[in-house]
Parts: structure tokens; C-alpha cells; sequence
């Protein structure tokens, strides 16, 4: 079941807030943006993973952008890699899709030497019954997939004695 829109853009906001709180604070940033596209094409003999007569062949077309945003400063420390995948079918146009996969961590120094907040937020496909028919990839048409939003924030307070 994917989460609402509202909380992948929660997510999103608590993210860019920690990206910005570093941009904002650092005086010595060093920030690396590395835009990507990658394009492959898969022959399947089996796209649904059906049966012995019940095999679909296919064609499919895969285009995926992404970024991956690395950010090294003096209060944040993270990684932010995004990429969209759409597969097109050739033949089955129905199973035509797109899949959004994020995943990001990092650690946000918000009060200097003391207080720290550490993130990680992930979203992706995963197979819903390990009893069903299991695909490790997109390409597979199984109805056994679903997305997945994985969430994590974890503030300390950090102290120096003697």
C-alpha cells in the first residue's frame, strides 16, 4: 500500500530542511550533485512469473533518472539518492509503470557540539507475501509488490565531562 502523497511530502520537507540547515550554517561546505540516466532494455520469457503455460514474454524498456546528493559541511553530514524508473512493455502496454526509490541519511549538528538529529528516510518496492511470487526486480508483474515508506529520526544530546 503506498503512504499518501502528504507524507512522502512531509518527508521530503523534513529532508530538504536538514539539506538546507546545512547549506545555511556551513562555512565550509562541500556539497557533490551527480545527476544520472540510465536506460536498459530485458528480454523476459516469463513476466508475471506464471505458471508452466502461462508465461507472458516481453520487451521492456527501462529509463530511470536520478541525483544523488552528497553534503559534507560542518553541521550536516548526509546522502540523498533519488531515481524515478519506468518501464515500458512492448507487447503487455497495461504493465507499463513508474517506481519512485529514494534513499537518504544523515546526521544534522542543530545546537554546535551538543544537540544532534540523525535521519534516514527510504522508499522503494518490496514483495508483500514471501509465499507468493517473489520478484527481486520491477520488471516482474507478479501482484505480489508494494511500495514501502521507511521513516527514521533520532535526536541525542551529547556532553562533554571533566
Amino acid at each position: 500500500m503506498r503512504p499518501p502523497d502528504h507524507q512522502i511530502a512531509r518527508a521530503g520537507v523534513c529532508l530538504a530542511g536538514l539539506l538546507l540547515l546545512g547549506a545555511a550554517t556551513a562555512q565550509e561546505a562541500n556539497w557533490e550533485i551527480t545527476p544520472r540516466l540510465t536506460l536498459s532494455e530485458t528480454w523476459t520469457d516469463n513476466a508475471t512469473l506464471g505458471g508452466a503455460g502461462e508465461e507472458q514474454s516481453d520487451w521492456v524498456t527501462a529509463v530511470a533518472p536520478g541525483i544523488e546528493v552528497i553534503a559534507d559541511t560542518a553541521r550536516l553530514k548526509g546522502l540523498l539518492d533519488y531515481e524515478y524508473q519506468y518501464l515500458w512493455y512492448l507487447d503487455e502496454r497495461d504493465f507499463s509503470d513508474g517506481y519512485h526509490n529514494l534513499g537518504a541519511s544523515g546526521t544534522a549538528e542543530i545546537i554546535e557540539q551538543h544537540f544532534f538529529l540523525d535521519g534516514l528516510a527510504e522508499y522503494s518496492q518490496a514483495d508483500i507475501d514471501p509465499l507468493g511470487k517473489v520478484a527481486q526486480s520491477n520488471i516482474y508483474r507478479t501482484g505480489n509488490r508494494t511500495d514501502y515508506f521507511l521513516l527514521g529520526m533520532e535526536p541525542y544530546w551529547q556532553d562533554r565531562f571533566g
